[in-house]
C-alpha cells in the first residue's frame, strides 16, 4: 500500500518528500495490491485521505483562466490617444462664440452642425438635416440649407446672405451683410475713427509714427478724459476695446460707464477668457449662468444642460 499511496499523490512536494521515505520510482501505479494484506488494511485511513489531496490540484489549474481575462483592458488602455474619440490625447478648446462647444475637431455649433447634432458625435445621415439641435428631413421655414446645416441667412455670421459667406473683423450679420455693431468697417475690419491712428477720422487716414488720434484727428498727445494705452488715445469709460482700464474688451458688447454691457435687450455679459454676450437660455458653454457649461453630450434648453 505504500506504493499505491505514492501513486495517488500527484504533487511534487509531496511525491519528493515519500520518496526521501523510502518509496520506490519503480512502483506500479495501478497495482493496488501488493500481496502484503496486512499492509492494505492498515492504511485504510490513509487512503480515505487521498480524495482531498486529488481534488486541490484542479484549484490551482483554474486559477490560470483569472490571469488571461486581465490582458484584454492592458491592451484597451494602450490605444487611449490613439482613438479619436478619446480623452486622453484630446485638448480641449475653449470656444469664445456663443452657443459652440468644441467637439475634437475644434469649435461648432451644436444647433444646426450636421457632424455633432444636438450633442458631440450625433450625426445626420441619409441626407437629414440639423436644425434646432435636432435631425428632420429639411429645414424650417426661413431656413437655408447650408452643407447640412440649417441657417437663416438673414443673421448667420458664418452664412451671411449665402452659404460659406462668413463674417470677419468683428463684424456681424445683420440683414444678411455683415456690418459693425460698432466703430467703421475699414480694411475688413471694425475700427474706432476716433481713435485709431490708422484710420483717423476715416478709413484712408493714418497718423505718423508717436502721434495719437484724438476724437478723428492726428495730435500729438492726448487730452482729458481720454488716456494713453499703447500708441492710442482712449476713453475707457466708453471704449468697448479698453472698457474700465487697457485692454478690458467688451466682446461683442459694448462699454458704458467703464462696465460692459450687451447690445442686445435680454442678453448677458459673460466674462472669461473673453467676454461674450450670450443668451443663457441657449448657450451651451454659458446654460442658465455665465458660469455652468454643458458637457459634450448635452445641449442647453431653457437654461438647463440635457441629455
Amino acid at each position: 500500500m505504500r506504493s499505491l499511496f505514492c501513486a495517488s499523490v500527484l504533487g511534487v512536494a509531496i511525491s519528493m518528500a515519500l520518496l526521501s521515505s523510502g518509496c520506490s520510482s519503480t512502483s506500479d501505479p495501478g497495482s493496488g495490491d501488493t500481496g502484503n494484506a496486512g499492509a492494505d488494511t492498515g492504511l485504510g485511513g490513509r487512503d480515505t485521505g487521498v480524495p482531498s489531496v486529488d481534488t486541490g490540484v484542479p484549484g490551482i489549474d483554474t486559477g490560470v483562466p483569472p490571469v488571461d481575462t486581465g490582458v484584454p483592458p492592458i491592451d484597451g488602455g494602450s490605444d487611449a490617444g490613439s482613438d479619436g474619440g478619446s480623452d486622453a490625447g484630446h485638448s480641449t478648446m475653449t470656444c469664445t462664440q456663443a452657443g459652440q462647444v468644441d467637439c475634437g475637431a475644434g469649435c461648432t455649433t451644436l444647433r444646426t452642425d450636421p457632424a455633432n447634432c444636438g450633442m458631440c458625435g450625433h450625426a445626420c445621415t441619409g441626407g437629414m438635416v440639423c436644425t434646432n439641435n435636432s435631425c428632420a428631413p429639411a429645414c424650417g421655414t426661413g431656413q437655408m440649407n447650408c452643407s447640412g446645416a440649417c441657417v437663416f441667412l438673414q443673421t448667420d455670421d458664418a452664412n451671411c446672405g449665402g452659404c460659406n459667406m462668413p463674417c470677419t473683423g468683428r463684424t456681424t450679420c445683420q440683414g444678411g451683410m455683415c456690418r459693425c455693431a460698432a466703430g467703421t468697417l475699414c480694411g475688413g475690419s471694425c475700427v474706432n475713427t476716433d481713435t485709431d491712428p490708422m484710420f483717423c477720422g476715416n478709413c484712408s487716414t493714418m497718423c505718423a509714427s508717436g502721434s495719437f488720434c484724438v476724437g478723428g484727428h492726428c495730435q500729438p498727445t492726448c487730452g482729458a478724459p481720454r488716456t494713453t494705452c499703447g500708441t492710442t488715445c482712449v476713453n475707457t469709460q466708453i471704449d468697448p476695446n479698453n472698457c474700465g482700464s487697457c485692454g478690458h474688451a467688451c466682446g461683442d458688447g459694448m462699454c458704458v460707464a467703464g462696465v460692459c454691457q450687451c447690445n442686445t435687450p435680454g442678453g448677458m455679459m459673460c466674462t472669461g477668457t473673453a467676454a461674450v454676450c450670450t443668451n443663457t437660455r441657449l448657450d451651451h458653454d454659458h446654460c442658465g449662468s455665465c458660469t455652468n457649461a454643458c458637457s459634450a453630450t448635452q445641449f442647453c434648453g431653457d437654461g438647463a444642460c440635457h441629455p
